[in-house]
């Protein structure tokens, strides 16, 4: 059976669902179905016009070629819905009771998908009654919750498979071009893209076996995510929030002319040398992955940062006055504190981590905030 005979539901037509969900399935053939929330006029204007083209453009940007549309690639969309009360549900209703929807992704805030967690339930139930056809669930937030976590607690058919996902992809915010005389949508996004689906044996084998052949190098499949997590938390976020707080100091406003300069690249090799150490010292023998794998991940990683004209403040845009606790909390905590702590708990002194920790509190010192 070809992918194009398969349904994708995506739940949340923000810049992560376009730019990378929607796009890596619609790659595979899959007909994608997206559903989103009425919002505000903006996303209003932007889902009238995704309705009227049933399709948009992701376009993948450069500091050589930074145009919208000189490097965009058309996603078809079968069908876009509103979600919203419980009686505007029974177009998605409809799309899930179909056979051929075996798949449900959401690209959600947090508290987006907490939100959403009884439309999910109703959504489930009414598979369940219309058809044993395999539906894999994956949520593509950092964090979904607790009440979704119940969700996937509740007793539902072997058929029903709740899956966790790793997403990396710079997906920047919406725009509007032309191209070809018509108005498009447009998700401008880094070269760079991973959809890293948890492995179940026994049970994600039909849809591997769909997507991972046609989509090579954006999708695969892990037999275990929270190693995966672990690695994109320390060894991509943590390095790209610590180099991106160098570069603050330095008041460079991207990030590949940071990296451009001696000082920047050394930076950068160091820091992922101390979070590579870091991320194999969490993991230890149970690792799934080799040292080497690790070091060619890191050159890809580094080529990513070089290659992408990634704005300062947008990787530490919660570094302001207001936010500041949670940008101690989620940024420097999560991605790089819990990994020096760890260093020095094996004896090892992380300089880098360490002189970037400083960094931050000088420029905190200085009033030198994400703007």
């Amino acid at each position: 059976m070809r992918a194009a005979t398969y349904r994708h539901l995506h739940l949340g037509a923000g810049p992560l669902g376009l730019g990378l969900v929607a796009f890596a399935t619609s790659r595979a053939g899959f007909d994608v179905v997206l559903a989103s929330r009425r919002g505000d006029p903006d996303s209003a204007g932007r889902a009238a016009t995704l309705r009227q083209n049933n399709s948009y453009l992701v376009s993948s940007i450069t500091r050589e070629n930074p145009s919208l549309t000189a490097n965009a690639e058309l996603v078809d969309v079968e069908r876009y819905l509103f979600t919203g009360p419980a009686e505007d549900w029974n177009e998605i209703l409809e799309e899930v009771r179909r056979p051929e929807t075996i798949l449900v992704t959401t690209a959600l805030t947090t508290k987006g998908l907490e939100d959403c967690v009884p439309m999910l339930s109703q959504l489930l139930q009414a598979r369940v009654q219309a058809t044993d056809s395999p539906l894999f669930i994956i949520p593509c937030e950092n964090q979904t919750g607790e009440r979704y976590a119940e969700l996937t607690r509740e007793v539902l058919p072997t058929n029903i498979v709740f899956l966790a996902a790793v997403v990396d992809r710079v997906c920047m915010r919406l725009a509007h071009d032309s191209l070809d005389g018509r108005l498009h949508v447009v998700v401008p996004v880094e070269p760079f893209a991973d959809w890293i689906i948890e492995r179940k044996t026994g049970f994600t084998e039909p849809l591997e076996q769909i997507l991972a052949p046609l989509v090579p190098g954006l999708v695969r499949f892990s037999p275990d995510i929270q190693q995966e997590h672990v690695r994109k938390l320390w060894f991509v976020n943590g390095v790209h929030t610590l180099v991106a707080i160098f570069a603050k100091l330095e008041r460079h406003v991207f990030l590949d002319d940071f990296l451009a300069t001696p000082g920047g690249e050394t930076l950068l090799r160091g820091v992922q040398e101390e979070l590579l150490d870091a991320t194999q010292t969490r993991l230890g023998a149970e690792s799934i992955f080799a040292e080497e794998d690790l070091r060619l991940f890191g050159d890809r990683i580094a080529e990513r940062f070089r290659a992408f004209p990634d704005l300062v403040d947008r990787i530490i845009k919660r570094f302001t006055p207001e936010e500041l606790p949670e940008f101690v909390k989620r940024d420097l905590h999560a991605k790089v504190v819990s990994a020096a702590e760890l260093l020095f708990r094996h004896g090892m002194f992380p300089f880098g981590l360490t002189n970037g920790l400083f960094g931050a509190a000088r420029l905190i010192a200085q009033e030198h905030f994400a703007r």
